[in-house]
Parts: C-alpha cells; structure tokens; sequence
C-alpha cells in the first residue's frame, strides 16, 4: 500500500473513532470477536453500518475497514482486514451482512 493509502486507512480509523465506533473486532473461527468486551457475536447480534475498501498501489490486495454495531451489546467498532491472494474470500460471518454495500 503507497503511503498515501495508509494515511487514508488512518485518517478513515480516526473519522470512525470520532463517532464512537472505539471498540476492536476480530475474526476467529469464523467467529466475530470483540476484544475489548471479549464476547463473540452471532450473526444476529451485530450490523455493519460502513465498509471502505483501500486498494494496494502494487498488488492487487487491499484493506477492507468495516464498522460495526451491536445494539444488543451496546458496541460500536471497527473491524481492519486485509484478505489475502491465497484466501480471498470474506469470512462468512460478514458476507451476507456486506453485499448490501457490492449491489
């Protein structure tokens, strides 16, 4: 990624955090996990309300930066994942839930 793609990926962070999305997803298993409150979420338990996509300069990967709510929860978060070459596929606990954002 050029180093103005990285500033972007930072400037996008800082904009989410500035909106309260302040909490830290991950995925394991095929799982969402939040760290800071460190619960999984089922499908059903959480929304993503963003996805940005920044493309790599000299490669065809890219960052995907995704926020996400759970109301349930009470959490607001980010989630930063960089799918790679050998296993591009979204996780499934997020396909579904972002192809509103690919139509």
């Amino acid at each position: 990624m050029s180093k103005n793609g990285t500033h972007a990926v930072v400037d996008k962070i800082a904009d989410l955090q500035k909106r309260g999305f302040s909490s830290d997803f991950v995925v394991m298993d095929n799982q969402l996990f939040c760290t800071q409150q460190k619960i999984f979420l089922s499908n059903d338990e959480f929304d993503i309300n963003e996805v940005h996509s920044f493309p790599h300069t000299n490669s065809r990967h890219e960052t995907i930066l995704i926020g996400i709510t759970s109301q349930q929860h009470a959490i607001k978060g980010i989630l930063l994942t960089q799918p790679a070459s050998h296993n591009p596929a979204v996780p499934n606990v997020l396909f579904k839930k972002m192809g509103k954002f690919w139509l």
